[in-house]
């Protein structure tokens, strides 16, 4: 993890690659259900907490594993100030500079031998990297007026049309419903056995993916960090009068959002959803699709658009529409645009075109890899400015 992160490649990480490596699972591994890498990680919380505690003490320069992350923190406090083992720790500790970051790796190093084999296969691994609870400066500057909000941001989320099966006697009288085709029912039944015994009809409902939720949660939790107020609620109760004039993260695909369809086809932008194949298209005639899964894990692809927001013309208000051929990449992109890795990388990137900052207008392809539900990786693929 050290050797990852001073050399800044933390974002090439992901829990899914330290299980296949580090841990000796298979291709086939799912986080979701194999929480083994959780597992490692929080008994090295533990025992950095106790090596600094109980073996050194006097320790200037440390490293940490913050909670809900992998990539691992230098710290350069003042050990008389530190509390003994046991106590909690003080909260003057404070990032070190990078010339420190050389003493870090010669702590680890020294540290691998009380901690065994499980360490050395700790650094040596990738590892999902995951922005701290204190956005860094760059982060804020990606995210511009919604992050400077002083009213509440919307976060708005798409919702799709399906029809779901229920028990036909629990119906209401006036309640629309369908017969199911012939070979659904067996289906369900096959899903979840215990629905055999009951008749089945279909339904119509609007749901949300989850995927898309875990997005929402991303951008809600950012949001508290900075002390920025906001409100959640569903496409279907938003009418398009509110998307004018105030801050917005809309996750949304115009094959399922009017929303979205709406807000994309204000502007010529380079990546546009071809809703017949559910593919984003760019407009050099790449096009970019759901791969089917290799083993047990797929492909799939997201796009970030930044745009100024209704009625502002000036840039003063913002809106992030996040759109995904599959759920785990609408988590994907939060994850994304949450790192100061990443962040850091796409700025220098559109620097290198003679641009100077974030434009006010532009998107940013994502590729994941996913087991079908749970978000096993990301990395960049493009960027590009209309």
């Amino acid at each position: 993890m050290v050797t990852l992160e001073i050399t800044g490649r933390a974002l090439e990480i992901s829990e899914y690659e330290i299980g296949i490596h580090a841990l000796g699972r298979p291709d086939d591994f799912s986080p979701l259900e194999d929480a083994t890498v959780r597992t490692r990680a929080r008994s090295l919380r533990q025992k950095l907490a106790e090596y600094y505690a109980r073996e050194a003490p006097g320790a200037v320069v440390r490293i940490e594993l913050p909670k809900g992350s992998y990539v691992p923190r230098f710290l350069k406090v003042d050990p008389a100030a530190q509390p003994r083992f046991g106590e909690e720790e003080l909260s003057s500790s404070k990032a070190i500079p990078g010339r420190y970051r050389w003493y870090a790796t010669l702590g680890i190093l020294a540290l691998g031998a009380f901690l065994g084999a499980v360490v050395l296969n700790m650094v040596q691994t990738l590892v999902r990297n995951r922005a701290p609870a204190d956005p860094e400066p760059v982060v804020q500057e990606a995210w511009g007026p919604i992050a400077r909000s002083d009213t509440p941001v919307l976060i708005c989320l798409g919702t799709y049309s399906q029809l779901m099966p229920v028990p036909a006697e629990s119906l209401r009288q006036t309640q629309e419903w369908y017969d199911p085709p012939g070979g659904l029912t067996g289906w369900y039944q096959e899903a979840l056995p215990f629905t055999a015994r009951f008749r089945q009809s279909l339904v119509p409902n609007r749901a949300s993916r989850v995927g898309d939720a875990l997005g929402v949660a991303e951008a809600a939790s950012f949001l508290t960090a900075l002390g920025v107020p906001f409100q959640v609620q569903p496409e279907t109760l938003t009418p398009k009068t509110s998307l004018r004039l105030r801050n917005i993260v809309l996750f949304g695909t115009p094959d399922h959002s009017p929303a979205a369809a709406s807000l994309l086809s204000d502007y010529r932008l380079p990546f546009q959803f071809d809703a017949r194949t559910r593919e984003f298209v760019h407009r050099g005639g790449q096009r970019y699709s759901y791969e089917e899964p290799t083993g047990r894990i797929a492909v799939a692809y997201g796009v970030l658009t930044v745009m100024p927001s209704y009625g502002s013309a000036d840039a003063q208000f913002r809106t992030m529409v996040v759109s995904s051929t599959i759920s785990a990449a609408s988590q994907a992109i939060l994850e994304f645009y949450r790192s100061g890795a990443a962040l850091r990388d796409l700025k220098k990137r559109i620097e290198s075109s003679r641009r100077k900052g974030f434009p006010t207008t532009y998107q940013v392809l994502i590729r994941c890899r996913t087991d079908g539900v749970a978000l096993l990786g990301f990395e960049y693929v493009s960027h590009d400015v209309p």
